[in-house]
């Protein structure tokens, strides 16, 4: 006689099958990826650190490049830096024992968002002085840049030289 023909035999073999059936099901629970969502959760939550990791850094650089600019841009009106300029040249002029021969202002120009105050310079005095003088003005403290400069003898029997120098001024942008 068949063993299955039996009654205890058959539930035995359902038991084995089942036994059988949790073991793959386990495996495969092991082996396979995670379709819960946690490893996508995981993986979004890494790009969101990284991301936020990226903004702070941005951050902490604009509020570097804020104070950057801040500290050579002019807190005035486009129409008062020239007359603030004056009063650096002078004292830049004055320490490098040089003769402030003539100063104006053109108008402003205006290049894209930057406002750009034009400021024509004619200082007389020694050459050393004059690149002293220069040096001073190169300095992010005087707030001006220096465009160009032009230096000629202004008496050949002597060691006196006439500098013109174009700078510009930058005054700060509104809403910064």
């Amino acid at each position: 006689m068949n063993d299955l023909s039996r009654p205890g035999s058959a539930w035995n073999a359902i038991f084995v099958l089942s036994l059988i059936a949790i073991g793959i099901i386990g495996w495969y629970a092991v082996h396979l990826p995670d379709t819960s969502g946690t490893a996508l959760a995981s993986a979004k939550r890494v790009r969101v650190a990284t991301l936020n990791e990226a903004k702070y850094e941005a951050s902490r650089r604009m509020a570097v490049d804020k104070m950057i600019v801040a500290r050579r841009t002019w807190a005035v009106s486009p129409d008062l830096l020239g007359s603030q300029a004056l009063g650096v040249l002078e004292g830049l002029a004055g320490k490098a024992h040089l003769t402030l021969a003539d100063f104006r202002t053109d108008p402003p120009a205006q290049i894209g968002k930057i406002t750009e105050v034009p400021i024509a310079v004619v200082v007389e005095g020694t050459f050393p002085d004059v690149m002293s003088f220069v040096d001073k003005l190169e300095d992010p403290e005087s707030k001006l840049a220096l465009t160009m400069l032009q230096v000629a003898a202004s008496d050949p029997r002597s060691d006196k030289v006439s500098a013109t120098l174009e700078l510009a001024g930058f005054p700060a942008m509104e809403g910064e």
